[in-house]
């Protein structure tokens, strides 16, 4: 049973909120008397923010780091693609060199992606790999039961194949050496 003015506390030993032994009611952090009833709290304690206010750990930025990363891909699909539609407008040789080089890069993020995948099935479990190596169907297997793992390098390959679809309808479709 707690007394009077004790607080609750998270762990590490940081006070985070004061719960009033006299009325029961739980102050915000930092506070030193109750706001119902006037009794004094053990102490002001140290405010805990939420976990979605405090700096991520080293090596955890990566996950927005990724985010960006498609949403960045997510914005060229579209501009690559309204590209296509204009590209009367902008002329054979203009458009032969856009197309080119966002079928070289549209390629470059695709395989990226792929392998990016096949980490993430290795990951996984030795088996899952071996098999999505040997057989890339099952990598379509692997992407419904590990939806989570295997979103963002889907994804980054999806983006990659638009992209140099884009760029090879923008070539006129003639892709020759």
């Amino acid at each position: 049973m707690r007394g009077v003015g004790q607080q609750t506390s998270r762990t590490r030993g940081r006070m985070t909120t004061g719960k009033c032994g006299r009325c029961g009611l739980v102050n915000w952090p930092g506070e030193s008397v109750c706001k119902r009833c006037g009794s004094p709290l053990a102490s002001a304690g140290v405010y805990d923010p939420p976990t979605s206010f405090r700096r991520r750990p080293n090596g955890s930025d990566r996950k927005s780091f990724w985010s960006n990363h498609l949403n960045v891909l997510g914005l060229a699909v579209p501009i690559c693609w309204l590209l296509v539609l204009v590209r009367d407008a902008i002329g054979a040789e203009v458009g032969g060199l856009l197309g080119w080089g966002m079928l070289l890069f549209g390629l470059g993020t695709a395989i990226v992606g792929g392998f990016w995948l096949l980490i993430t099935m290795f990951r996984s479990g030795l088996l899952w790999g071996i098999l999505g190596f040997l057989f890339p169907v099952v990598s379509l297997l692997f992407l419904l039961v590990h939806w989570g793992d295997a979103r963002r390098p889907f994804l980054t390959n999806l983006c990659g194949a638009l992209i140099a679809g884009a760029g090879f309808v923008l070539t006129g479709g003639e892709v020759r050496g």
